[in-house]
């Protein structure tokens, strides 16, 4: 199978990279292929969509393959996987991404909080939760029924 016994002597390891979900299945072939026969250690598919495209291309590979799945359901039998030489699979950048998602979430919160604030003592009607201060009070902004107000010192 391939994979199965190979070891790297060296601290290096030279991988291919392809994206197969953007090139035929016949460029695919081609590349993985020459990667292999230029002496890549292992070859990284991603846009691989299922089984019968990842067997098309896996066959006659003998490096370990790398998969960058993004969660693809039709990819999660790990036995198959192996099978067919995959090494490593990689869910993509999803923890990145809720990561992301999670602290554009908070500052959003944070701002409701903040404009709530600023424009609540002043008057009911805001209730946008987006606005600001500026050097003569408060101006609710995106919606705000009653538009520009001054604050209690002016």
């Amino acid at each position: 199978m391939p994979g199965s016994g190979i070891s790297w002597p060296g601290s290096c390891v030279l991988t291919g990279r392809t994206h197969a979900g953007a090139q035929s299945l016949t460029e695919v072939i081609q590349r993985t292929r020459a990667y292999q026969d230029a002496g890549a250690d292992a070859i990284c598919l991603v846009g691989v969509k299922d089984f019968a495209h990842l067997e098309s291309i896996a066959e006659g590979l003998q490096v370990p393959l790398m998969l960058v799945t993004y969660g693809n359901p039709r990819l999660q039998d790990d036995a198959r996987l192996a099978e067919l030489g995959v090494r490593i699979v990689v869910n993509g950048h999803a923890a990145y991404f809720a990561a992301i998602k999670a602290t554009y979430d908070s500052l959003r919160e944070q701002r409701g909080t903040l404009m709530s604030l600023l424009c609540g003592p002043l008057h009911n009607n805001c209730t946008t939760g987006t606005g600001y201060l500026d050097a003569d009070g408060v101006a609710c902004i995106r919606g705000c029924s009653v538009g520009r107000l001054r604050n209690d010192s002016g």
